[in-house]
């Protein structure tokens, strides 16, 4: 076996050991990668100073948790919605919008809602002022229903689940395919009530009542018995 020959060099060790180094040289990857980290580092730094909160004055309308927004007192238009169940549906209640840095915020004065008349799927007597969204569409929405004392709506379930809110007198309601006054229960101004899907109900007001619905639309009613559908009888006629 032939041996291997060291050639000493000026300062090497004694008795031909040679120096043996355990940190080898960096690599060019190596090299290239840190430089990056720093890179990013330095932008993740930057990008965090721009976007932190600072403290002084607040821009108009106030601010929250150190976060400034701005309130436009730009005039406000009230949107018409399109043509509902064949016929004219009322205009938007809009009256208000407060704009943030980033969208709108819907408000609606309870003495600037614009109501029109319900749907013809609803008996005739009944208004609606819509809020918020389209009740046609397959977006939220929230609506209010005037209804006059006495005003009643025959047995009928919804397609979707019902959120009912009574802002004001009182909703008498029964659940069943047959009107019958004496199984109902009055609820009065600030109940909430969530109907499931497909279950049979009817209801009256007593006293003038003003109800909120709100949900995801399209918002449809269908009578239990096709005979009470108001829009069956306006055909007969």
């Amino acid at each position: 076996m032939g041996q291997l020959h060291l050639r000493a060099r000026e300062g090497a060790r004694p008795e031909g050991r040679a120096r043996v180094s355990h940190s080898a040289p960096a690599a060019p990857a190596n090299i290239a990668a840190k430089r990056l980290e720093r890179q990013m580092a330095t932008a993740l730094t930057s990008a965090l100073r721009i976007a932190s909160p600072r403290p002084g004055p607040v821009a108009r309308g106030g601010h929250a948790h150190g976060i400034r927004f701005r309130v436009s007192r730009g005039p406000v238009v009230g949107r018409p919605l399109s043509n509902w169940a064949g016929q004219a549906a009322p205009s938007g209640a809009f009256s208000g919008e407060l704009r943030s840095a980033s969208r709108p915020v819907t408000i609606a004065l309870p003495d600037k809602m614009t109501w029109g008349p319900a749907p013809a799927m609803l008996p005739a007597g009944a208004n609606v002022a819509v809020l918020e969204g389209d009740p046609t569409k397959s977006r939220a929405f929230t609506m209010r229903l005037l209804m006059p004392d006495g005003y009643q709506i025959p047995p009928h379930f919804h397609p979707a689940p019902e959120h009912v809110t009574v802002i004001s007198g009182a909703l008498m309601v029964g659940m069943g395919e047959k009107f019958d006054e004496s199984q109902m229960k009055t609820l009065p101004a600030g109940t909430f009530g969530m109907i499931p899907v497909g279950t049979h109900h009817y209801a009256k007001a007593q006293g003038e009542t003003v109800l909120q619905l709100h949900g995801i639309g399209p918002w449809r009613l269908i009578y239990v018995n096709k005979a009470d559908d108001p829009r069956k009888k306006v055909a007969v006629k």
